[in-house]
C-alpha cells in the first residue's frame, strides 16, 4: 500500500512540476493594436514596444517583463504585454499605430499605460537597469491602483 501512495505522490509532483515549468516558460503575451483598441480604459498596461531581432528588446522582456508578469499575475486590471512593431506582414498597421500613439523613438521602449495615456515611459535598456526599471514600474502601477 505504501508503494502505491509513493507512486501516486511521485506522479502528482511530476505533473505539478511540469505544469509550473510550462507556465513559467510561457513567455510574455503579445498585444496587437486591435486588442489594445478594444481594451478597457481601466486596465493598466505594462507594455514593451520592440521588434523581432532586437537584442535589448529580448533582454528587457526576459529581465523586466517576465518578473513583472509573475508579480502582477493576480492583478485583474494589470496587463503585462509586448508589442511587436516588426515591419513585415505579421505586424499590423495597428501595431505601428501604438508606436506612433506613444511617440516611440527608440527600442525597446517600456511604458505604463492607463486610461489610454502613457503614465511612465523608459526608452532603451541595459542589464544594469533591470532592477531599477522593475522598481519604477511597480511604483508607477501602485500609484494608479
Amino acid at each position: 500500500m505504501k508503494k502505491v501512495w509513493l507512486l501516486i505522490a511521485i506522479f502528482a509532483f511530476g505533473i505539478l512540476g511540469a505544469h509550473a515549468q510550462s507556465a513559467a516558460s510561457a513567455g510574455v503575451p503579445s498585444l496587437t493594436g486591435a486588442e489594445y483598441a478594444k481594451s478597457s480604459s481601466e486596465d493598466i498596461h505594462v507594455m514593451l514596444v520592440g521588434f523581432k531581432g532586437c537584442g535589448p528588446c529580448s533582454l528587457a522582456e526576459k529581465l523586466v517583463l517576465k518578473p513583472l508578469l509573475e508579480r502582477f499575475a493576480n492583478e485583474v486590471h494589470v496587463k503585462v504585454v509586448k508589442v511587436d512593431t516588426t515591419q513585415d506582414e505579421a505586424a499590423s498597421a495597428a501595431n505601428q499605430q501604438i508606436k506612433t500613439l506613444f511617440q516611440v523613438q527608440k527600442f525597446p521602449t517600456i511604458l505604463v499605460v492607463y486610461r489610454k495615456g502613457a503614465m511612465w515611459q523608459k526608452e532603451g535598456f541595459s542589464m544594469s537597469q533591470a532592477q531599477s526599471t522593475i522598481d519604477a514600474i511597480v511604483s508607477a502601477v501602485s500609484k494608479l491602483k
